[in-house]
């Protein structure tokens, strides 16, 4: 029972990673068209256009950014980390995964500021009607459901250690 209980939980951690990672896909960032102009509308942009640039009416608006990039490939390595550890049952290795999870965590929080505008002029003017979309709040707690499940793996299989070490000294 423990043992199906520990390996569920590496299996949650991974299933939130991936869906961090499909968070690309998913509005990361909202601009508020509604206090620019007298349209009421909000515009979500995609953690692939924030990430990879994005051009609007022949104009661009933001460049490759290397941190958002970064954003989404740290789920990546936190999934081949918990990978990687179970092929090896090496318990370090769960500790970069708990780290790669935890800093995308905090890095899809501070999306909107992770953003490389194309020009100077740009930023002035959408800096202040830019917020945290849903792609970006949905792949941070999944990551931190991520991080969670695999301190928790750890834990229970730390504790697993000491009782059969105590049973052994009986």
């Amino acid at each position: 029972m423990v043992e199906k209980f520990k390996k569920s939980l590496l299996v949650v951690a991974t299933i939130f990673g991936l869906v961090s990672l499909l968070m690309i896909f998913c509005p990361a960032i909202v601009f508020d068209v509604e206090e620019l102009a007298d349209i009421e509308m909000n515009l979500g942009i995609e953690g692939l256009k924030i990430t990879f640039g994005w051009e609007l009416m022949d104009m661009e608006v933001f460049e490759f950014s290397f941190l958002s990039f970064f954003t989404y490939l740290l789920p990546i390595a936190g999934i081949v980390c918990i990978v990687y550890s179970e092929k090896k049952s090496d318990k370090r290795i769960y500790y970069v995964a708990i780290a790669c999870f935890a800093v995308a965590a905090l890095l899809f929080f501070l999306a909107p500021s992770l953003i490389q505008y194309a020009k100077k002029e740009v930023k002035k003017e959408l800096k202040d009607y830019i917020t945290l979309g849903a792609g970006a709040i949905i792949g941070a707690i999944s990551c931190a459901i991520s991080a969670l499940c695999v301190f928790f793996h750890i834990k229970n299989e730390e504790q697993k250690t000491a009782q059969s070490q105590v049973t052994e000294a009986n």
